[in-house]
């Protein structure tokens, strides 16, 4: 009879690297591996204290943008913030009056049609769109990056 091996009934571990303990191996053990088990973007970027996260957050809340303009002016990274925060609350507003004096127009143009009624519907989905911006820019803001949306972002290194 043959010898038989003390793993012979044993299932084999998904992924095992032959020669290699699998406790041993940091890309598999949380505890020997850190960085695979955080949560990415939970540890705020070098530098970076958590009031600033604060600031970076009320960097792209509209108006409260210039709380963090005012008040962290030694930050050149709260400072783009703010300002790109700034930058895309005026191209809001501009979009939101174009809008606006579009869909008078053409509610009155076609006021038998109702297209102008169809047309405010519109304005949900474009508002769900900018708070969608807006989140990814806080995010990004807060794993230490920037969003640079074309034709806008250049606007918040002018001034």
């Amino acid at each position: 009879m043959s010898e038989s091996s003390p793993n012979r009934g044993a299932v084999p571990e998904r992924d095992a690297v032959p020669g290699r303990d699998p406790e041993q191996d940091s890309e598999r053990n949380p505890e020997r591996n850190p960085e695979r088990n955080a949560v990415r973007g939970a540890v705020p970027p070098a530098g970076m204290m958590p009031e600033h996260g604060v600031m970076i957050v009320l960097a792209y809340l509209w108006l409260l943008a210039l709380v963090p303009l005012l008040v962290e002016k030694d930050h050149p990274e709260i400072q783009w913030h703010a300002k790109h925060g700034i930058v895309l609350m005026v191209a809001e507003l501009v979009g939101l009056f174009a809008y606006i004096m579009a869909t008078s127009v053409l509610s009155l143009a076609t006021y038998a049609f109702g297209l102008g009624c169809v047309l405010s519907l519109l304005l949900i989905f474009g508002w769900m769109a900018v708070i969608g911006l807006h989140v990814v820019a806080i995010v990004k803001g807060l794993n230490g990056r920037r969003l640079i949306i074309p034709g806008i972002s250049q606007y918040a290194d002018r001034f």
